[in-house]
């Protein structure tokens, strides 16, 4: 494994600045997985690598590396196999390094109580591809719809580029959030 740390290092930096050019100054973890087996084996096995205890300015970097990379390849096919394979030498094929921006927590819609009943404004027909029948349907303006409010299906929720079927005997809610929940009403379970 000549020049491995070069290697992780020049993947590093180009990796650092596709990221840093779409997320400028954004805070990042990175994640090395390395794919190794031993010579002569038909398929490799996934080895998470930290190389927090290597110092690339060690003149025993590369020997250090390899120790470390053999110690952990060994431990991860014990790990799947529970045993080695001693005498075969061990090749590592594949380097990934992943760097990606830390996410903050997703922000969970505070609950709403449903208390109001959307009354529909109009009605259209729809035929129900898998029966053939033809009944009409209240259309509901997306925009009108505030968290807290539901309808019984069936409904047509309109907005400028989708449309969200609400079958009959499903309920549809509208979340804290503006999101729209649809559950299938109680005693409907056969549908």
């Amino acid at each position: 494994m000549p020049d491995a740390l070069d290697l992780l290092r020049d993947m590093r930096l180009e990796a650092n600045q596709v990221v840093n050019s779409a997320a400028p100054n954004a805070t990042t973890t990175e994640n090395i997985r390395i794919y190794m087996r031993y010579i002569g084996q038909g398929h490799e096995i996934p080895v998470e690598v930290d190389l927090t205890q290597i110092s690339s300015s060690s003149p025993t970097a590369d020997y250090e590396l390899r120790e470390h990379l053999t110690s952990l390849f060994l431990a991860s096919y014990r790990n799947l196999y529970a045993r080695e394979i001693p005498g075969l030498e061990i090749e590592a094929l594949n380097w990934l390094l992943t760097i990606q921006t830390v996410e903050p927590p997703l922000e969970v819609s505070p609950t709403v109580q449903t208390t109001k009943e959307i009354a529909a404004m109009r009605t259209t027909p729809v035929t129900d591809p898998l029966t053939g029948v033809t009944e009409n349907y209240m259309l509901l303006e997306r925009k009108s719809l505030a968290p807290g409010s539901f309808a019984i299906g069936p409904a047509l929720v309109v907005e400028a580029q989708t449309t969200t079927v609400v079958p009959r005997h499903f309920k549809c809610f509208t979340v804290g959030a503006g999101h729209l929940k649809i559950t299938k009403m109680q005693g409907w379970d056969s549908i």
